[in-house]
């Protein structure tokens, strides 16, 4: 029962793993058919920020921004 789980969970993974990287290579290549203003404002939409915050009793603490 428990190999039955982690099978199923490496399947999930391997799905969602292919299914990310699939759309990350399609959206690239639709980028780069863009001409070139509207390929500017659509590298501008890729850039992530990640922040982390702690929580303590219900409130958020201060922010540590991670990437930027």
């Amino acid at each position: 029962m428990e190999e039955d789980k982690k099978i199923c969970f490496f399947t999930y993974y391997l799905f969602w793993w292919c299914f990310f990287t699939y759309s990350s290579i399609c959206a690239n290549i639709v980028r780069k058919c863009l001409n070139k203003n509207k390929r500017i404002e659509a590298e501008k939409r890729e850039m992530v920020n990640l922040k982390i915050s702690n929580w303590e009793n219900g409130k958020q603490g201060k922010s540590e921004t991670l990437i930027k």
